[in-house]
């Protein structure tokens, strides 16, 4: 991400970086495995996303998400993943971790639309899972973040939660990274 936003003003030394990269790219070899999944009648949606504060030029976040296909056994397979630059330059932490989900939760959406569209199913879950503790809480709280525009995007994804576009998972008194969004 931070060689494709320094790209419109490289560096010769930047430049450098990315002709390395490009050619360990193209000497490397890179297989993929995807497992054999059950019916897409019982198929979900798992969304997994990070973000990470200020950590590009001119105070930009970085965002990324990947989204698996999932059966009924457990068994996962990526169908997308995506990591780029917020589209939005934001001021905290909780603020770039929430504008991530949100990227996330509306691609699965738009994932679980072109699954319904492609087979015989009518109902995809999808199930949004986060790193982040205080994201969690904004979402369980009836208090709302001072941040007005932070208040926005927390209720965007209220909304989604409300309208069950996106599932929510159970958070126990231990946080965990691999929980899901809090009921």
């Amino acid at each position: 991400c931070e060689l494709s936003v320094a790209f419109s003003k490289a560096t010769v030394t930047e430049l450098v970086r990315l002709n390395k990269l490009v050619k360990r790219v193209k000497n490397e070899s890179l297989q993929l495995f995807f497992p054999r999944l059950h019916s897409f009648e019982t198929c979900s949606l798992e969304c997994y996303t990070d973000a990470a504060f200020a950590n590009l030029p001119n105070g930009g976040s970085q965002g990324g998400l990947i989204i698996f296909l999932k059966d009924d056994s457990g068994k996962k397979c990526p169908i997308f993943w995506q990591s780029r630059r917020l589209k939005r330059v934001v001021n905290s932490t909780l603020a770039a971790e929430t504008m991530a989900l949100i990227e996330g939760a509306e691609a699965a959406v738009y994932m679980a639309g072109i699954i319904k569209q492609l087979t015989a199913v009518n109902d995809v879950k999808i199930r949004c899972l986060v790193d982040n503790k205080s994201l969690h809480e904004s979402l369980l709280s009836s208090k709302q973040v001072e941040n007005r525009r932070l208040r926005l995007d927390i209720s965007v994804l209220d909304d989604m939660i409300w309208r069950e576009e996106i599932k929510k998972s159970g958070v126990g008194s231990n946080f965990s990274p691999n929980s899901g969004l809090p009921h």
